[in-house]
């Protein structure tokens, strides 16, 4: 063909009918399934959503403070939401447990104040308007023991909140004997009532945090001392992986009916107030046992009073 041959190209720059048609089918086909797959999500996640809603009305009504808000996961298929619906429970069950606790401690703490403190400002009354110094001396010392009261009340409850704030680690536990840390805590508190027959017998070795363990165990046997009549029991036992400390008086035993409710801030019974005791005592030895992951229980002694036992294992964990 030559060189300068003229030739004559034509593009269509419009398609045709036919190709029209096929892109308008095409796009109507996407946007038929589109909108099919907006409906199957939105049919599909519009349980979800009420669940979560559920879950945020949850959240939102316990953080504004109704404490006793709770998610009924109960309708769900034991999915994510259901798991994470127990998890709100618990949590919350958890911290209304806590918030009430604090709240009976504090009312507790308040009743047990109001006492001693309404006896010094009699005792101070009463001191100015005595006119012999033999009067005014009494009352000095009444106002002594009051002192003695608030500051035994002050000292107890520090070392209870701190029991439930502290971290204590595997790593800082430490072999203990029992057998000679319970001596020196017997030797410690028989100088306190004279007359009182006090025995030790048995030998037992743990390992565990020995300032809670002395702690515990100084406080079973003060308990037992303050209300026995003569005599007092002490005794290590040891049966398989656990180490028990048993501690028993022929005092008037304690009452059935708090028995139950051994462990509770300030629990006394009605008989108990002669013997000076905050009510924080058994609270303390409760709660380094539970460190221990130990247990307290209280029984029926064979001297006819009251035995406390404080039984942990003797490995943690």
């Amino acid at each position: 063909m030559p060189r300068d041959f003229p030739f004559i190209v034509e593009v269509s720059l419009m398609p045709g009918p036919r190709e029209v048609r096929r892109q308008r089918i095409y796009f109507l086909w996407i946007l038929i399934l589109l909108l099919l797959e907006g409906t199957v999500l939105y049919l599909a996640l519009r349980p979800l959503r009420k669940r979560m809603s559920r879950l945020e009305r949850a959240t939102s009504d316990f953080g504004a403070g109704r404490l006793g808000t709770r998610v009924d996961s109960s309708s769900g298929g034991g999915d994510l939401i259901d798991s994470l619906g127990l998890s709100f429970n618990a949590m919350a069950d958890r911290i209304e447990h806590l918030v009430s606790s604090q709240r009976e401690l504090l009312s507790s703490v308040a009743h047990e104040l109001r006492t001693p403190l309404a006896r010094l400002g009699l005792a101070l009354e009463m001191a100015r308007e005595s006119a012999s110094q033999d009067s005014r001396r009494e009352k000095l010392i009444r106002m002594e023991k009051d002192l003695a009261v608030l500051d035994r009340l002050v000292s107890e409850l520090l070392e209870y909140n701190r029991l439930g704030q502290e971290d204590y680690r595997p790593d800082s536990l430490e072999t203990v004997d029992l057998a000679l840390l319970t001596r020196e805590v017997v030797d410690t508190e028989s100088w306190g009532r004279e007359g009182l027959d006090i025995s030790l017998s048995g030998s037992a070795s743990v390992r565990g945090h020995r300032r809670l363990l002395a702690r515990a165990i100084g406080n079973l046997v003060r308990n037992a001392c303050a209300y026995a009549e003569s005599r007092v029991d002490v005794s290590l036992e040891r049966s398989g992986h656990t180490a028990s400390v048993v501690v028993s008086d022929d005092g008037p035993g304690i009452p059935g009916s708090i028995r139950d409710r051994i462990g509770q801030p300030f629990l006394r019974s009605e008989d108990s107030s002669s013997s000076g005791g905050s009510g924080l005592g058994l609270a303390i030895v409760f709660r380094i046992a539970t460190i221990h992951h130990g247990e307290l229980s209280t029984h029926v002694s064979h001297l006819g009073g009251a035995e406390a036992r404080l039984t942990i294992p003797v490995e943690p964990g």
